[in-house]
């Protein structure tokens, strides 16, 4: 069983597996340009991550790498040897003090770090997973009534369009210019 790293000294490797900030495993499949293309295991669509684990776009909050994965023990536990909080703040965890007191709270309002304290969390589990809602999409609308066929054409569509209307006009003039005068 492989140890969670600290937030500090959490830096991505191609080929290892990781915790995000959902609980999911994601594993870093290659590296191009600093960024880490992360998937998760059977997926083909995934998102990048700068070496430190954060998402390099927003709106991928939940991709953030937290820890390295680690695999529960036969009752559920995880070993932890402190660091960034390893679930959404919203997850029901059950935690094992370093003096062997169990407590479960939201994951959230704890404090996952090491000082040194009989408090500090050694070992936890998942009680009850956090819901992360993904974002509505943005609305659309229909313009069909309005621009029949041109309503469902992409930017790019419209952009060629255009340049096209442009040189057309342009042809147009020139033709004009030096087309004999009757």
């Amino acid at each position: 069983m492989t140890t969670p790293v600290t937030a500090q000294a959490l830096k991505l490797e191609v080929g290892k597996a990781y915790r995000t900030r959902d609980g999911r495993k994601v594993t870093a499949r290659w590296k191009l340009d600093g960024q880490f293309a992360m998937f998760e295991d059977g997926m083909d669509e995934g998102a990048f991550c700068r070496e430190d684990g954060q998402p390099s776009y927003s709106g991928f909050a939940r991709w953030g790498i937290v820890a390295e994965w680690d695999v529960p023990d036969p009752d559920g536990w995880i070993q932890w040897s402190g660091g960034k909080c390893p679930v959404p703040p919203e997850t029901v965890v059950e935690c094992r003090g370093r003096k062997g007191h169990v407590w479960e709270i939201d994951a959230g309002s704890l404090y996952w770090n090491h000082p040194g304290y009989a408090a500090d969390i050694i070992a936890y589990r998942v009680v009850k997973p956090a819901t992360i809602a993904e974002p509505a999409p943005a609305p659309t609308r229909d313009f069909s009534a309005h621009f029949g066929p041109l309503a469902n054409l992409t930017w790019r569509d419209a952009f060629v369009l255009d340049a096209l209307r442009q040189h057309s006009c342009a042809l147009s003039c020139i033709l004009a210019a030096v087309e004999p005068r009757t």
